[in-house]
């Protein structure tokens, strides 16, 4: 199973301390935490599922009949358990975050999107975190329109890619402990506009909706890129949409 992440400079891994080495590490990101842990989780499956029954004698019973045999009403019936029907399929996670990048504009941006998933199909879930831009990249912000650029993006991959699964992840809000300041307010204010929005869009699109407002992620001091706590608070949280 292969995810795309299709976000901003939270998906990219910006790192705001350091403008000439812009990137967190990739042990720091959440996209790269998110790869780790769920390859460990299927490693853990994987043993799970190689180990064999220890349905076995004890050493001071060698030698007698074992007494763990099938009762005889089910004595020559055939085992048709399939061990490995509940390990869930493994993710492959596929990073595609761009400093500043907004909600793509559709049908203008339709040939970079379809180039950008052609190049990593096949592709089963398409996951999206974007809006934070489109807020701060203006005097006077507004979630209606991010959140119809958003609701016209989701219905062209419905449109183009029936088979593949949808993700809308509604990014924190911006600015959320900061009380001072009319754009900060108003920023903070249309972002929890968005979230609602993008709730109703995700429902009217039959797209998996996260709100990762709700998860209280650690951000750094400009109130809107994730710390390396962030990080990996979000890698803890998502990765519960992949199990």
């Amino acid at each position: 199973m292969r995810v795309v992440f299709f976000g901003d400079s939270n998906t990219y891994g910006f790192d705001p301390r350091d403008p000439f080495d812009d990137r967190y590490p990739a042990s720091v990101r959440w996209t790269d935490r998110l790869q780790r842990m769920l390859d460990a989780e299927k490693m853990q499956d994987a043993e799970f599922a190689g180990t064999e029954a220890t349905c076995q004698p004890a050493a001071e019973f060698a030698g007698t009949e074992d007494a763990c045999q099938p009762d005889a009403e089910f004595a020559g019936t055939e085992d048709t358990r399939q061990p490995d029907a509940d390990i869930p399929e493994h993710w492959t996670v596929i990073s595609r975050g761009q400093n500043g990048r907004c909600v793509p504009v559709m049908p203008q941006m339709s040939g970079y999107i379809q180039s950008m998933i052609r190049e990593v199909w096949p592709v089963d879930r398409f996951a999206v975190m974007l809006g934070t831009n489109d807020l701060l990249l203006t005097h006077h912000p507004d979630a209606a329109l991010p959140a119809a650029q958003m609701r016209q993006f989701l219905l062209f991959l419905r449109m183009k890619y029936p088979e593949m699964e949808r993700m809308l992840i509604a990014p924190p809000v911006l600015f959320e402990t900061l009380t001072e300041g009319v754009f900060f307010r108003r920023c903070r204010e249309e972002s929890r506009r968005l979230t609602q929005m993008y709730e109703k869009i995700a429902d009217e699109t039959q797209t998996i909706f996260v709100d990762a407002g709700k998860w209280t992620i650690d951000l750094a001091s400009d109130y809107v890129h994730f710390s390396e706590k962030g990080h990996m608070q979000f890698a803890e949280q998502i990765r519960k949409y992949f199990l």
